[in-house]
């Protein structure tokens, strides 16, 4: 085993993993998974010149790792996960490491395969997390990304209702209980092959330099790579897309129309072509739900400690004491966004608009223009989901 590294913010050093771990980090999602996977993709030269090896040529192999937990299984026969397993297999001495948030969708079937899969008796589990109270906006946005139009507020009281069905928050908490989370890894890979690293947001510098120890990596192999698609939305630009999810749905527009204009098109823009100013509102979580967040992130650390697996960082930070209520401010929408988000709707049109189909004689009625080519986008897309419902 390499000597052990220091971990001055703990105290005591971190023991790297020995050669010929495979080291699979399973999230969950929101703790820092995309920071660490961008920064290894990018280092993977230097990584290598210190015995440690990314078996997959992706920066997160998002479809095999679906395909490995049973949550996309396109083909019972796993291909994609198949491959990713020969690539593990080809490890001599070396440290091998897999990194994807989505394995966090594992049940308890699919986390013994995960382990038995990907180094059996030498794989080790690699889980990150954060206080509850930073992960609920962070999750909530990511649901308006995608469609969701249901308000925080409402959203916050049907997740942390005791007796919730909701399908939604079943999914949440399968990921984020994390006492849970923890004891359903650990009875697949043993406590002695798991490691909790607590992600603190006061120290952001941490989560690589712990990385870097647990690899045994020199201090700065690993650096932040800058991402401006990965910054959140302000309160105000999460507004303006939760109210267009919810004209997309009155109106019953495609849902393919909402991901191909809004998601893919108008988010990855206003995020990358904007700069929030230093005033504008964050999403703010009401005082009610921190205290309810802050019990369970209690109840969670204390077990996560009984459990025998190996920490680092502190549990204390699950807690969220810190975290304190922020008056939520006016979602005021700055007009630069809205000129992006006509842009990048745009940008989506134009792919698909025929610059050869004949012009009208007549001069168009106002908004005739605008309405055809609406028209014209709209039974294009159609026209595509039917031929591809056809092909399935």
């Amino acid at each position: 085993m390499r000597d052990h590294l220091p971990n001055p913010e703990a105290g005591t050093p971190i023991a790297p993993f020995p050669p010929a771990t495979s080291v699979v980090h399973v999230g969950p999602h929101k703790t820092g998974t995309t920071a660490v996977q961008a920064s290894m993709h990018a280092a993977r030269e230097r990584l290598g010149e210190h015995g440690v090896r990314l078996p997959s040529p992706k920066r997160n192999p998002v479809d095999e790792v679906r395909e490995g937990v049973g949550s996309n299984p396109r083909d019972p026969a796993r291909p994609a996960w198949s491959r990713l397993v020969a690539q593990f297999a080809e490890n001599d001495d070396r440290v091998d490491v897999v990194s994807s948030e989505f394995f966090a969708d594992a049940d308890d079937r699919a986390c013994r395969r995960v382990v038995s899969d990907l180094g059996g008796p030498q794989a080790h589990v690699l889980i990150t997390l954060r206080p509850l109270a930073k992960i609920m906006p962070s999750q909530w946005q990511q649901h308006v990304q995608s469609g969701m139009h249901t308000p925080y507020e409402e959203w916050l009281a049907e997740l942390l209702r005791p007796d919730t069905d909701d399908r939604a928050s079943a999914i949440f908490w399968h990921r984020h209980r994390h006492d849970a989370f923890v004891e359903r890894w650990t009875a697949a890979a043993d406590p002695e092959r798991v490691t909790v690293l607590v992600v603190d947001d006061s120290k952001p510098e941490r989560l690589l330099r712990d990385f870097e120890a647990m690899l045994g990596l020199p201090e700065g192999t690993l650096r932040n790579e800058k991402n401006a698609t990965n910054r959140s939305l302000t309160a105000g630009e999460t507004e303006a897309i939760r109210r267009t999810a919810a004209a997309f749905e009155q109106r019953q527009w495609p849902k393919e129309l909402f991901r191909e204009y809004i998601r893919y098109g108008v988010v990855p823009r206003i995020k990358t072509n904007r700069k929030p100013g230093p005033g504008e509102a964050k999403i703010a979580t009401p005082a009610w739900a921190l205290d309810r967040a802050a019990e369970i992130g209690a109840e969670m650390a204390d077990r996560i400690a009984a459990s025998g697996v190996r920490v680092i960082g502190d549990l204390g930070v699950l807690r969220g004491d810190d975290i304190k209520a922020a008056e939520p401010g006016e979602p005021l929408i700055d007009p630069e966004a809205t000129v992006q988000a006509i842009v990048a709707c745009m940008n989506v049109a134009m792919k698909h608009y025929d610059a050869t189909a004949p012009r009208p004689e007549a001069e168009p009625e106002p908004g005739g223009a605008r309405d055809s080519l609406l028209r014209i986008v709209t039974q294009r897309a159609r026209g595509r989901l039917s031929r591809n419902r056809a092909k399935r």
